[in-house]
């Protein structure tokens, strides 16, 4: 069995089901943190993983991951797959040492992220070719990238545990004269729920909003629903780690909105059958944007602008039920046939096999 070695600062829920089906092909191991330097705590779910001791951080921009072993334990035959941070000084030492070791190696990561630029996103771009293969979240990314050697995961979730939670749930979606908006994610600034609550005063009284989430700006969110009148539209149920108890609440709602950087979110929603309304600066979201496509499983509007948010709204609360059927439909259907952890896995594979073969 191939061995297959993961190198990344942190193994994220999310992540889990990918390794376990990997690990039924390779023989997988990971080298992480129990918490990487951006505060994301890891899930300890898998059993060959090597801890770290979390991060030195060099000039407040770069960064150092104690106790990771630098070639030792890697032979030739392995294939290293590296998290594609070039703040991560070990990561891309790592990367340089397996080249001139002839051991084979993946970058692994965003092509970009949101708001990504300048001197590291470019930096990034030329690092990657100190690996043999680049494997990035998105196809869109691999086509903007066109490089060759360069593969995509098109980075999803589990959804046979989404689809075994709506099943369990015992509940059915259904449409009535309310539009009801959904939120799920941090409250942080990054968020920007804000822009939510202040587009509500502007829409019609049937118009609701459900928050899933914490986050440090909850409280403060919660008086500008007071102050704007519209407190008796928001239910703030708080952070849900069930997936269960988050399918309560997706099944319950008609539209899924995230005014700041969508990411995986967009994914999760999708999978419950939710077209979604985000803003349409690509730049500004995270890969999973790739999923969107307006008109189709969602509505776009201008980032930051109240009145374009609002007809979007507005445009989905006049379709008839047939077509916000068709949208929900497709909404379901982005992410069964791909942005998911079996095609993510189908693909993993085959980008192995492509270049193991060279």
């Amino acid at each position: 069995m191939k061995k297959v070695i993961f190198v990344q600062p942190a193994i994220p829920k999310y992540r889990i089901p990918f390794f376990h089906r990997l690990e039924k092909i390779y023989d997988v191991e990971i080298f992480s943190n129990k918490v990487d330097f951006l505060g994301v705590k890891s899930v300890d779910d898998f059993a060959n993983v090597k801890w770290g001791r979390g991060f030195s951080v060099i000039f407040n921009k770069l960064f150092w991951h104690r106790r990771l072993p630098l070639i030792r334990g890697i032979n030739k035959g392995d294939i290293v797959v590296v998290n594609g941070n070039p703040r991560i000084l070990n990561y891309m030492l790592l990367l340089l040492l397996c080249k001139i070791r002839g051991i084979k190696t993946i970058w692994w990561g965003h092509g970009w992220s949101a708001g990504s630029y300048g001197f590291f996103a470019s930096l990034r771009i030329k690092m990657m070719r100190i690996a043999n293969v680049v494997l990035v979240y998105t196809e869109y990314e691999r086509e903007q990238l066109g490089r060759e050697n360069c593969y995509a995961l098109n980075n999803g979730l589990d959804s046979d545990v989404i689809r075994q939670a709506i099943a369990g749930s015992n509940m059915v979606h259904h449409f009535s004269d309310h539009t009801r908006l959904l939120f799920v994610g941090r409250i942080t600034q990054k968020a920007n729920l804000a822009f939510v609550i202040e587009a509500m005063q502007h829409l019609a009284p049937k118009v609701t909003l459900s928050v899933i989430g914490d986050g440090t700006l909850k409280k403060e969110l919660m008086h500008l629903a007071q102050s704007k009148g519209v407190a008796q539209r928001i239910i703030w149920y708080g952070a849900m780690f069930s997936e269960d108890d988050i399918a309560r609440v997706m099944l319950q709602a008609d539209v899924f909105v995230y005014p700041g950087s969508v990411g995986l979110s967009l994914i999760h929603a999708f999978n419950y059958g939710l077209p979604t309304v985000v803003h349409n600066s690509r730049e500004m979201h995270m890969p999973e944007y790739a999923a969107f496509r307006n008109g189709f499983n969602g509505f776009g509007y201008a980032e930051n602008d109240i009145e374009s948010f609002c007809h979007a709204i507005n445009n989905y609360a006049g379709l008839p039920v047939e077509q916000k059927v068709i949208l929900r439909d497709n909404a379901f259907e982005t992410v069964r046939k791909t942005f998911n952890v079996e095609d993510m896995v189908l693909r993993f594979t085959a980008t192995v096999k492509n270049f193991d073969k060279k």
